[in-house]
């Protein structure tokens, strides 16, 4: 009678294997958001290192169409930062730095974009192209009617 009671026992809980496949399936939730928000996040950064460049862009073709000082204006773009300046025949000052975030770095198919006094024309279509981590990301286009574009790569 003794044997009988002890096999009549039922043992309630989870078995090692059940255990491990929980985890397994939790491990693998896990590794997928994290990934997705890191995604997002770099996503939400390079559209704000966009936006600061064609910010600087738009600024300087204002202020030459204002002839703010009675100057041109323009932007350099210089590795990890963009600087407006002004301009005239003889001399170049520049103002306003903006630094990008860490690991960006920008480039353009000239060293900058000046804008003329009263029309805001550039005086030569521009692109700069941005990169983070040697990866381009966006490319913004001044055209020659002064029209500035902003592009995903």
């Amino acid at each position: 009678m003794e044997l009988r009671q002890r096999h009549s026992i039922t043992r309630s809980g989870f078995t090692l294997t059940e255990v491990l496949i929980v985890i397994g399936i939790l491990a693998v939730i896990v590794g997928v958001s994290v990934s997705g928000l890191m995604t997002s996040r770099e996503r939400a950064a390079q559209s704000k290192d966009a936006l600061l460049m064609q910010s600087a862009v738009t600024q300087a073709q204002q202020r030459a169409q204002t002839a703010r000082e009675g100057r041109g204006w323009g932007v350099e773009c210089q590795s990890n930062h963009v600087q407006l300046f002004s301009f005239n025949s003889t001399t170049v000052d520049y103002r306003e730095q903006t630094d990008f975030r860490s690991g960006v770095a920008c480039s353009t198919t000239g060293s900058q974009v000046r804008f003329t006094k009263l029309s805001g024309q550039p005086v030569a279509e521009t692109v700069f192209t941005l990169a983070a981590h040697g990866k381009l990301y966006r490319k913004i286009s001044i055209t020659q009617p002064g029209l500035i574009q902003s592009e995903a790569l």
